[in-house]
């Protein structure tokens, strides 16, 4: 069946708006034998605003997250950082 799922936010880093991130969103694949679907991707703009959206066909339920890598107060650590955050299941729609 064809599940579809929308987000959108605006990434802070302190009280600054954090421009330029690189932000993916997923379905995971709670079974970890198969790779997570990758949904939709972007990057925020400069006033840190993102928008993703992303449909995919499942027998289970989507059980979307975002990912998004970022080098907020991280000082002169050479990789980004990951932060993962779930998105509710009352986000995921049939069609």
């Amino acid at each position: 069946r064809t599940q579809s799922v929308a987000v959108r936010g605006k990434l802070m880093c302190n009280d600054k708006p954090a421009g330029h991130v690189k932000i993916k969103m997923y379905d995971e694949d709670s079974r970890k034998l198969l790779y997570d679907d990758l949904l939709d991707s972007g990057e925020s703009t400069a006033d840190g605003s993102f928008s993703l959206a992303g449909t995919d066909n499942e027998i289970t339920r989507l059980d979307p997250k975002i990912n998004i890598y970022h080098d907020c107060d991280d000082g002169i650590t050479p990789c980004q950082r990951r932060i993962s955050v779930f998105v509710p299941s009352k986000y995921v729609t049939k069609g």
